[in-house]
């Protein structure tokens, strides 16, 4: 036991023995009540050690050895008795250690069938008002047992000696000590630890993050595909449209007008029939129209529109907006004459799905 610890213990013993204390308690003793008939308990008392130091703590051990169902020290009568206590041992000079609240102790195990035995552990201090070794008496201390019945029975122990020694029996001319020396005292941080730690992390984190995020900022994205191209149909009848409205004929810039009317119709023939018409001179855009047995309908058409434009445009020969509007309304029913019939929807089955031929057959063919 450090010495912190013994001048604690003494204090709060030799505070709880001066308040109860006193001269009028020199003459306390300890009185058994017992009820007629009743049982006495087996009771035993040692001391741990036997021989101390004043001041220092010594343990009455108390063993009670009584029937199952007895109660030692009910909780009721535990004020009472305390003070009875306090009350006998500060007549013989020592100081109680109360532990929460309770004057000792307690322990209890079976011994037998219908009995009990109870520890009972008193915490005392030796508190001479004399120096020297010296002989004290633990004097008979009032048990109280709780009874079935409802009633209580107190029972006293005997006396037991011990020898008490003074702490500077062995120095001579002995003198108090001054106080320790400080000592540093460490107080955990725990506010600022936490906020270390999560600096700590945030620094290992961050360039783990940033490099993540630009990572997938960075991934091959799929690129959604482009819309279906227009029909060559509705380019060139958009093409002509716009070749009308453009002032080309109004202000009598002819050459221009055929030119862009030879390239709509050289690219829609080519875009229409599978061929590149615009790097096609008119007499090999007549020979691909030869040669497609779907475009042969349209060869005359297709034929004459390409001869007018190429005698404006390389023979110089006169053109007049009557001449222009005759040329555009045949390249108009060249368009609109060679776009196919639109297709017509599936017919729905029975069993919801598109039907395409022969019954039970995928893709309308014999099996």
């Amino acid at each position: 036991m450090n010495a912190g610890y013994r001048r604690w213990l003494a204090a709060n013993t030799l505070v709880a023995s001066v308040m109860l204390g006193g001269s009028a308690a020199r003459g306390a003793v300890c009185e058994e009540r017992l009820a007629d008939g009743d049982s006495k308990p087996t009771v035993s008392v040692a001391v741990d050690p036997p021989k101390v130091l004043a001041g220092h703590l010594v343990d009455v051990v108390v063993t009670v050895t009584h029937g199952a169902g007895e109660t030692v020290l009910p909780r009721e009568v535990s004020a009472t008795e305390a003070a009875e206590a306090i009350s006998l041992l500060r007549s013989h000079g020592f100081g109680l250690v109360e532990a929460d609240g309770r004057i000792a102790s307690s322990s209890v195990r079976e011994v037998g069938a219908d009995r009990r035995e109870t520890k009972l552990v008193f915490h005392l201090v030796p508190l001479p008002e004399k120096p020297g070794p010296q002989s004290f008496e633990v004097p008979a201390l009032p048990i109280t047992l709780g009874r079935p019945s409802g009633r209580t029975a107190t029972v006293c122990t005997t006396p037991v000696a011990v020898s008490v020694q003074s702490p500077t029996a062995s120095t001579p001319h002995a003198e108090a000590l001054g106080n320790a020396p400080p000592l540093p005292q460490l107080e955990p941080f725990a506010a600022l630890r936490w906020a270390l730690a999560t600096l700590l992390a945030a620094l290992i984190l961050a360039p783990l993050l940033v490099w993540l995020w630009r990572l997938w900022k960075g991934r091959v994205r799929a690129v959604p595909p482009p819309p279906p191209p227009l029909p060559p149909w509705v380019v060139a009848q958009a093409g002509l449209a716009s070749l009308v409205t453009s002032g080309l004929v109004e202000s009598e810039r002819y050459d221009e007008f055929f030119d862009r009317l030879s390239d709509l119709v050289r690219r829609y023939l080519g875009d229409r029939f599978g061929f590149d018409g615009l790097e096609s001179t008119s007499d090999e855009v007549v020979r691909a129209l030869l040669g497609n047995r779907e475009a042969r309908p349209f060869l005359d058409a297709a034929r004459a529109i390409l001869a007018e434009a190429d005698l404006a445009k390389f023979a110089r020969a006169g053109s007049d907006a009557a001449r222009c509007g005759f040329v555009i309304d045949r390249a108009r029913s060249l368009v609109s004459g060679s776009t196919p019939a639109p297709q017509p929807a599936p017919k729905a089955a029975p069993n919801g799905r598109p039907s395409n031929g022969v019954s039970g057959v995928p893709g309308g063919g014999p099996s």
